[in-house]
Parts: structure tokens; sequence; C-alpha cells
């Protein structure tokens, strides 16, 4: 039911001394390091359900491509990658 006091992570996204930089490069060298020179297959996936009512958290008016217009919703986005060939 989402964060009763966001003040922790709050400070943790606008305080941690990390470079984004060094991140995005930490994260190609382990992707690199798992597909090992292989072909892979990106898929992206952006899920809209409409939702009335307040009792699910991370609804906001937004634009529900299921609905093709902007209504209460939930919206979630997905990325895998697999083996070309598998997809």
């Amino acid at each position: 039911m989402g964060l009763e006091n966001a003040q922790g992570l709050h400070h943790f996204l606008t305080q941690s001394p990390w470079e984004a930089q060094a991140l995005r490069r930490q994260r190609l060298e382990l992707i690199l390091k798992f597909v090992k020179g292989q072909k892979i297959v990106i898929i992206i996936d952006e899920t809209g359900d409409p939702k009335k009512g307040k009792a699910t958290d991370y609804v906001a008016r937004q634009y529900l491509g299921r609905l093709g217009k902007i209504d209460n919703g939930i919206v979630a986005v997905v990325s895998i990658f697999t083996q070309k060939g598998e997809a």
C-alpha cells in the first residue's frame, strides 16, 4: 500500500553519492557479461489498466493505450531481453 513515510526514499534518491554515468556503465558491463556476445532481442512492453477509486497505489490520470485516451489508471513498463529466436 505504498510508503507510510516517503522521507527515507526521497533522501536516498536525492542525496545518495552515485554518479549516473558510472551506474549506466556498470549496468552495460553486467548485461554484456551475461549475454557473452550472443545476439539478443529486447522487448519493451507498456501495459495500462484503468482503475477507479483510490485503493490501488500509483493510480493517476494518464494516457492508457488500451482505452485510447487519458483516464484514471496504472501503467507498468517492463523490459526483457532474450536470445535471438526465443522471443
